[in-house]
């Protein structure tokens, strides 16, 4: 072997297989780790950023806009107006919970009478569904 092929063997030992030195993490790469997608679990475990929200009545993560029934908002504004509000209902119907874009999370009401649920100011209505809240008609199905 000859003297440079000798140094470039060598050189290539030394060099060519080192792996490059790491640093700490700089902020912005702290940040970009934190907002990952699936990384904004709240506190049930649910995944906000993929859609899911907790319902109380379900004990589980669910995703409002997959519900059966969805109710569309009567709004004369259009962004508004493709604005949904997804309602669940308990297995016998005496409790429902409602999803929407004015409150967060699930809102949980009872039934009242054959076709009304309520809870606070919110009022559910059947036949055909609408739901009402701030003493106006806000979403119907």
């Amino acid at each position: 072997m000859d003297f440079p092929s000798a140094v470039a063997l060598v050189l290539f030992g030394i060099f060519g297989c080192s792996s490059p030195e790491t640093s700490d993490p700089t902020p912005n790469e702290l940040v970009e780790k934190e907002n990952l997608p699936g990384s904004d679990r709240d506190a049930h475990g649910c995944i906000g950023s993929a859609g899911y929200a907790w319902s109380e009545l379900c004990q589980n993560c669910i995703r409002p806009f997959e519900l059966p029934l969805q109710l569309q908002s009567i709004s004369s504004d259009v962004a508004a107006s493709a604005s949904m509000a997804g309602v669940i209902f308990a297995s016998y119907s005496a409790e429902a919970e409602v999803f929407s874009k004015e409150w967060s999370g699930g809102k949980r009401l009872v039934r009242v009478s054959k076709n009304r649920w309520t809870a606070e100011a919110v009022f559910l209505e059947s036949g055909p569904f609408r739901l009402r809240f701030e003493g106006h008609e806000a979403y119907r199905e």
